[in-house]
């Protein structure tokens, strides 16, 4: 379930070329400090895109879960997706399933 809505998030993604126009954005640590504070999140992980962006998946006991695209030059972030509580949000271990032959 995580492995898919990070796919489907990239793939999203990786259709715009700039931070998104319509979500909301400012600094990394602003966004950061009301994710942890006022929605209760963590960081659950994070990857890089070919062009440098990264994106973070953060989420919250109570199964809220916010996807943010930064952009590391400037640590400019912008919220992309979010979930509410209650949404089915669904930890699951990695796994590697390495190149194909």
């Amino acid at each position: 379930m995580a492995r898919a809505l990070i796919i489907a998030a990239l793939l999203l993604l990786s259709s715009t070329a700039a931070l998104s126009r319509d979500a909301p954005c400012g600094p990394y640590s602003d966004m950061v400090a009301r994710l942890q504070t006022e929605h209760n999140e963590q960081l659950l992980g994070r990857g890089i895109d070919a062009v440098g962006r990264m994106l973070e998946v953060w989420g919250s006991k109570d199964n809220g879960w916010t996807i943010l695209l930064v952009r590391p030059s400037d640590m400019v972030s912008c919220l992309m997706l979010v979930g509410q509580k209650g949404t089915a949000w669904q930890t699951v271990e990695p796994q590697y399933d390495g190149p194909k032959s």
